[in-house]
């Protein structure tokens, strides 16, 4: 957020999800849910 001020927040969540690393490549689930977040993905991904 403090990245990209103006990106709403829904964008926001939504490529924190996309991004995320799953060990187990289904998502999400009740131990890891969506996956270990990857901050430098995630701006790469907001910022196409």
């Amino acid at each position: 957020m403090a990245a990209m001020p103006e990106a709403p927040v829904a964008d926001i969540i939504e490529v924190l999800k996309e991004t995320a690393k799953h060990p187990t490549g289904k998502r999400p689930d009740n131990r890891w849910g969506f996956g270990v977040i990857r901050p430098a993905e995630a701006l790469k991904a907001l910022q196409s």
